[in-house]
């Protein structure tokens, strides 16, 4: 089903070439993410037929070499070093 926003947002179309969802699943290879304003519409393989595309696309942003894969949260920390009330750097 296409995506009609015609008087909306800008409507932005990225195109990867390779597309790592983060779930364990396999890389999706020609992978096209539709982004409308700032939220995430759609993601996925850009030649799948059940693959919405947007009736127009304001920018496209063309990587073909390159992958993409959802913001990675660095949360290692050691929570154990040091004793109560002194800072790390004392």
């Amino acid at each position: 089903m296409p995506i009609n926003l015609s008087d909306g947002p800008p409507i932005t179309e990225i195109r990867v070439g390779t597309l790592i969802d983060g779930k364990g699943g396999s890389p999706t290879k020609d992978a096209r993410v539709v982004v409308v304003g700032d939220t995430i519409m759609s993601v996925g393989p850009a030649t799948a037929p059940h693959f919405g595309a947007p009736q127009r696309v304001d920018r496209t942003i063309a990587a073909p070499d390159a992958f993409l894969l959802p913001g990675l949260i660095d949360s290692h920390t050691h929570v154990m070093f040091g004793d109560p009330g002194r800072s790390y750097e004392e």
